[in-house]
């Protein structure tokens, strides 16, 4: 029953608490490994360790992605090229003709 839960909230899409998560990793590594063994303990290390790498590799993602939409905003913003004069009060201001 459990592991059709896990099974539905993955492929739901839902989030995972923190705590979902470890108890996941838990009945994964219990499959493979007796529970107190040293063994189970490094499957349970090596859980952790690759959710952090997932979730340090989705942020430079996030990260790039963003670089890159302003690097595209800065390439395709034209900036004007010419500029009209405007007298206000006596005092001549350059702004951008439209």
């Amino acid at each position: 029953m459990k592991r059709a839960l896990v099974l539905g909230l993955l492929l739901g899409g839902c989030q995972f608490t923190a705590s979902q998560e470890r108890e996941a990793d838990a009945q994964g590594c219990s499959a493979y490994y007796r529970s107190g063994t040293p063994a189970y303990e490094q499957c349970l290390v090596r859980a952790d360790q690759d959710r952090q790498a997932r979730g340090a590799a989705a942020m430079g993602q996030i990260q790039r992605n963003n670089r890159e939409a302003n690097e595209y905003i800065a390439r395709t913003v034209v900036p004007p090229t010419t500029t009209c004069n405007s007298v206000v009060n006596g005092n001549t201001i350059n702004t951008a003709c439209r």
